[in-house]
């Protein structure tokens, strides 16, 4: 059976510490976030703050946007730039956990 391996582009690092109350940046610097848990699942909920779930709904939105935009380009039926929203929910599991 024949071998098949894809050649990254590019690669993205990140660091995290002080977990979901803590601080995100990327080794490149491009991305640098302090992150707070919302209120609204019994943080602190700081200002000027953002949590992953955040982080993962813009970069999947960005990713998805521009597939809809490979897609206009190539004049599939019923694709066209207008953006991409993604929602992320987050629900308990048990008792306060996410």
């Amino acid at each position: 059976m024949a071998e098949y391996t894809i050649k990254p582009l590019a690669t993205a690092v990140a660091h995290a510490s002080g977990g979901r109350n803590g601080h995100s940046e990327t080794e490149d610097h491009s991305v640098s976030v302090d992150l707070s848990v919302p209120k609204s699942m019994g943080g602190p909920g700081l200002p000027n703050t953002t949590t992953p779930e955040h982080l993962f709904a813009a970069g999947y939105a960005a990713c998805f946007g521009g597939a809809l935009d490979l897609a206009a380009d190539r004049r599939i039926a019923g694709a066209g730039a207008g953006g991409a929203r993604k929602d992320l929910p987050l629900q308990p599991r048990h008792a306060r956990q996410y």
